[in-house]
């Protein structure tokens, strides 16, 4: 799971236009991607993500039943947010997020908010 947070983040660090034309594309309410002839899905995503977590679960490090399509979105928000609001949270947060060991620490907390809340506790 940290690999895939790491790796989101390393792509989205990679590819601004990226962030740009998803920030586009829901301000005009996905209304261009609906238009596409070829759907874009997130299912090559979520086949080895419910993998992960079910092979967690077996092995008692992750809680049994979660939704996988609940935990990507959760971890598309926890990666997003960084690069989507840099500009207005490093200014109101006074971090840089422009520099590589902020973002290093931010994928870092996006790691253990994810990880945290998917784990199995006592009793679940």
């Amino acid at each position: 799971m940290r690999e895939t947070v790491f790796a989101y983040f390393s792509f989205l660090q990679k590819t601004p236009a990226f962030v740009r034309l998803l920030l586009w594309e829901n301000l005009n309410e996905g209304r261009h991607l609906k238009m596409l002839e070829r759907p874009v899905t997130k299912s090559h995503m979520l086949a080895p993500l419910t993998r992960l977590l079910k092979a967690g679960a077996a092995a008692g490090r992750f809680r049994k039943g979660l939704e996988p399509r609940g935990v990507l979105a959760s971890l598309i928000g926890l990666c997003l947010i960084y690069f989507s609001n840099r500009h207005t949270l490093s200014t109101t947060l006074g971090v840089d997020l422009a520099i590589e060991k902020n973002l290093r620490g931010a994928a870092e907390h996006s790691c253990e908010i994810l990880l945290h809340g998917i784990k199995q506790t006592r009793g679940t």
